[in-house]
């Protein structure tokens, strides 16, 4: 599914924006790099039974698993290997003053804070929802704004109004739709 729907991104010319230069250019390759890892990983999976695989671990060990990364790290303990912090930075790096404060060395700290590949929005309030009690005060907020402003869904922000007829729905059953 993840691969159709950046084909069909990709086709409608919406994923990107339409001004390429080299930077764009590049990013569209990385692209395409990407989707076709992807499909390896993706079959690899399917031919493998992962999902199957831990499913049935999660069902078998209830009592011990938390949710269905524990599932994942069992079924495929000695099959991974661990990926740069850049590629899934966590809000806490921002709590450390200075790299001397961080578990991490400089090159890493500074990599991280200046030049992150993939931000793990984990604190709350998301920067997508409007705040009904307080906005999102994650440092990098404004990039989930940039990059989504290069899709279809440019200018598309949410707004208490729009938070509240959600609650407002979801409390009166008429649609089962997450708030």
């Amino acid at each position: 599914m993840i691969i159709l729907a950046l084909k069909l991104l990709w086709r409608k010319n919406k994923f990107f924006n339409s001004n390429l230069n080299n930077t764009g250019e590049r990013r569209q390759i990385c692209c395409l790099e990407c989707i076709r890892k992807l499909r390896w990983l993706f079959k690899k999976w399917r031919d493998d039974s992962i999902g199957k695989k831990v499913i049935e671990y999660v069902k078998q060990n209830r009592e011990y698993v938390r949710n269905d990364q524990d599932g994942l790290n069992a079924v495929l303990a000695g099959q991974w290997g661990e990926l740069h912090p850049k590629w899934n930075l966590m809000p806490k790096v921002y709590d450390y003053p200075s790299w001397q404060d961080s578990p991490f060395a400089q090159e890493v700290y500074n990599e991280l804070v200046h030049n992150p590949c993939i931000i793990h929005y984990t604190n709350s309030p998301k920067p997508w929802f409007a705040g009904l009690k307080a906005e999102c005060k994650h440092p990098k907020k404004n990039l989930f704004f940039q990059y989504l402003d290069m899709t279809a869904w440019s200018g598309w922000r949410d707004t208490m109004w729009r938070r509240i007829w959600r609650k407002f729905m979801k409390l009166t059953s008429l649609t089962t739709a997450k708030l």
